[in-house]
């Protein structure tokens, strides 16, 4: 009987657990064809950056402008490889976009910055350490369906590194 109830117990506190883990987006080949998913930015001896997915959230942030169109999440997982900064510590590594771009009847706009408040927002990071699932939240037009993230950053080598994705938005 204390067997039955342990093991009830146990999956009533781990089935919560499993609901909470982190949503899973899944692409199409042509999306993996026509995208930038699962591209890595390597910078020797600096960092590595992957964009997990681009998505679109629900979520509002109380006292902030209600009406807008389309919120996105935007999640990406980066790891300092031996990134110093310009003081030559090795704590410093922050990656986030310098800018969010979308596209309407092809002219190119610049995507606002949206403080949602449960996301995993990005982190400085030691050398060896790793942030995965970093997040940053903007507003787009709800027609919108891909966006372009541009990293930009200056290495251990005062070099200015840079590039960028090309994202569907889920």
């Amino acid at each position: 009987m204390k067997k039955t109830i342990t093991l009830v117990l146990i999956l009533l506190l781990v089935f919560p657990l499993a609901s909470c883990s982190e949503d899973k987006v899944e692409y199409t080949e042509e999306e993996r064809n026509n995208y930038d998913i699962d591209k890595i930015w390597v910078v020797d001896g600096n960092w590595n950056l992957r964009m997990n997915y681009v998505k679109t959230t629900d979520e509002r942030t109380e006292g902030v402008k209600e009406d807008l169109p389309q919120v996105i999440v935007i999640d990406f997982t980066y790891e300092n490889t031996g990134y110093k900064n310009i003081n030559g510590d090795e704590y410093g590594l922050l990656l986030i976009p310098a800018y969010v771009k979308y596209y309407v009847d092809g002219v190119e706009y610049e995507a606002s910055q949206y403080p949602l408040t449960d996301i995993n927002m990005p982190q400085e990071l030691k050398a060896g350490e790793k942030s995965e699932h970093a997040q940053q939240a903007f507003s787009v037009p709800a027609d919108c369906t891909e966006v372009v993230l541009e990293f930009s950053n200056i290495d251990s080598a005062y070099e200015t590194q840079h590039t960028t994705f090309k994202m569907p938005i889920k």
